[in-house]
């Protein structure tokens, strides 16, 4: 019954990913393919909001719910994926090759979302010691 299950729930993904839902409107009018840059950020209690200034960064979209991900300084441009689960609650970024951006490389619940910011939490552990908080 868990591999049907598990089956299921990746075909209604699937399908969805293509289809327009008033949630998926939202990240891609105010999310996707826009340049968001670290408002504030603060890894293992310290406020690192300092080390990610010059840092812009930009989810582009695959399908509803995932693709590209990208962060750019002044000098280079790192890549990697990003990945949402069907409710936007959860965000998984994966960027590659930069050790100054491994503490984002994980997932992440939202926080909170809006017209022009995103609060992102730790799936996995809420006690604060990770934030990050994005705004365009």
């Amino acid at each position: 019954m868990g591999m049907n299950s598990c089956k299921k729930k990746e075909e209604i993904i699937a399908q969805k990913a293509y289809e327009p839902t008033t949630m998926n409107k939202f990240f891609e009018d105010y999310i996707l393919n826009k340049d968001i840059r670290v408002f504030q950020a603060k890894f293992e209690g310290r406020d690192t909001t300092a080390m990610y200034a010059d840092y812009t960064f930009k989810l582009y979209k695959n399908t509803y719910y995932d693709g590209p991900f990208e962060a750019r300084n002044s000098t280079d441009t790192f890549t990697g994926t990003w990945e949402c689960n069907e409710d936007y609650s959860k965000l998984i970024l994966n960027i590659k090759k930069n050790s100054a951006l491994e503490w984002v490389s994980i997932s992440w619940k939202f926080k909170s979302k809006t017209t022009t910011s995103m609060e992102l939490i730790p799936w996995f552990n809420t006690d604060g010691d990770r934030y990050v908080k994005f705004v365009k």
